[in-house]
């Protein structure tokens, strides 16, 4: 078999369900191997498919309960994808073969629970260091350039050895320079683009360190670090099982925002969670490529509530990012309302302290969010200041600021509202943005 004639294989029986497929639960990831001989399709109900060119019994596998008899519908769906759009799928190195039958022990663990032992990544962790190593000097020679945005040719090799970071596993760090690059202008670069450079210098030594901690551990699975994660590695619910026991919970949506990153030619919808049994704020993220828009179905803001079950968190400082295994929706009552009220916890010059030091010295890509009770906010010629437990801050002129000039200064008393943390250029002090203010009986997002 090869992937020339995998649209020739007999999926009929299974086309209606492999199209509801994608248009119900939708692919989360579409990928193919460098020697195009691997599809594979990541779907967004914790399913693992791929169809397979290779010699044997079938060329098709699949995590699902459904798999080891015949086609599934998730097989059916990527066999679908790809002779409808074949520039969908993202080339990635080291796609591994799916060959173990699920277990039905977990209802969210989709393979057998009796795994057999696995052989250590070690050779996959060097390949990795080898691109680390790459990295820091582009890195070097970006620094060294003079920044001159103006030398096309230097420009232009940079992304050349850019693109070989693909087959080491750095798919994340590729994205992170080519971004410093765009960031590039032709007068000398500020701050910014100088805070940036020390970032990835840090990101890439870190990792490195982590990655030869691996090896001399002999995992036989990714470690559960964010600077991984920035390195491009794509979590799959599977393996995040193997770091967290799924559990369930309500989440209100405190905020929903897409972004169009033309770096990484995708769209990125991010949502804000307020977790009501926790009282912890969750992001999760619904990443579409560009050219898999029709394959992977877009999130939207949330007015209801959301009784989630098998949830389970990224690794990450910042704000832990979550995805869960199913979801129903609840109506929003007031008594939701005002337990999410209730979550608010009272700032402090400790907790304050520990925000600072956390932004300043860490390597998450996510800026660190917090909900907190607010005595009051007031309102004067544009200027907004936020009253908190003996502390006073002047927020960040923005759209979402602006919006609270338009509350009646008797509704911005004894409330609760979510914020976002950055320090201004110098690390002195906090640059504060509103996200969404809380009452008793009622939520007001500041921005959509």
């Amino acid at each position: 078999m090869s992937l020339a004639n995998l649209s020739v294989i007999d999926i009929s029986p299974y086309e209606k369900g492999a199209r509801k497929l994608i248009d119900s639960c939708g692919v989360e990831g579409l990928y193919i191997d460098p020697t195009h001989s691997l599809l594979q399709g990541d779907f967004f109900d914790g399913c693992e498919a791929q169809a397979v060119v290779q010699a044997g019994p079938k060329g098709y596998y699949c995590s699902c309960s459904a798999c080891g008899v015949s086609l599934c519908a998730h097989s059916s769906a990527i066999i679908l994808c790809y002779s409808e759009k074949k520039d969908s799928f993202e080339q990635v190195a080291g796609i591994s073969h799916l060959q173990t039958l699920p277990s039905k022990a977990n209802p969210y663990k989709k393979t057998s629970v009796k795994e057999k032992k696995r052989k250590p990544l070690t050779k996959k962790f060097e390949i990795m260091i080898e691109g680390v190593d790459l990295s820091l000097k582009l890195l070097d020679e970006i620094l060294m350039n003079g920044f001159s945005a103006s030398d096309m040719l230097f420009l232009s090799r940079i992304k050349t050895q850019l693109n070989k970071l693909d087959a080491y596993y750095l798919g994340g760090i590729k994205l992170e320079i080519l971004e410093l690059l765009q960031s590039i202008s032709i007068q000398q670069p500020g701050d910014d683009f100088l805070s940036k450079l020390d970032f990835l210098y840090r990101l890439l030594r870190q990792g490195k360190e982590e990655l030869k901690d691996a090896i001399e551990q002999q995992l036989s699975s990714m470690p559960y670090s964010e600077t991984l994660t920035l390195f491009g590695h794509v979590w799959k619910y599977e393996e995040l099982l193997n770091w967290n026991e799924p559990r369930g919970s309500c989440l209100i949506q405190l905020n929903f925002d897409v972004k169009e990153n033309l770096t990484a030619q995708r769209l990125e919808e991010n949502s804000l969670w307020l977790d009501l049994e926790h009282g912890k704020i969750f992001l999760s993220q619904n990443l579409r490529p560009f050219k898999a828009l029709k394959y992977i179905p877009a999130t939207d803001t949330e007015l209801q509530v959301l009784n989630c079950k098998g949830i389970v968190e990224y690794p990450g400082s910042g704000i832990s990012r979550i995805r869960w295994q199913r979801a129903e929706m609840i109506d929003l009552e007031v008594h939701h309302v005002k337990m999410a009220f209730e979550q608010a916890s009272s700032v402090s010059a400790e907790e304050l302290k520990a925000l600072k030091a956390q932004i300043r010295d860490g390597l998450s890509s996510i800026v660190p969010h917090r909900f907190y009770k607010v005595d009051r906010i007031d309102t004067n010629e544009g200027q907004v200041t936020v009253s908190m437990n003996g502390f006073q801050f002047e927020l960040a002129d923005t759209y979402q600021t602006k919006v609270l000039n338009t509350f009646p200064s008797h509704d911005l008393e004894n409330v609760a509202c979510v914020f976002s943390f950055e320090l201004n250029r110098e690390g002195d002090s906090f640059l504060i943005y509103p996200i969404c203010l809380l009452k008793e009986e009622s939520i007001h997002r500041l921005g959509f």
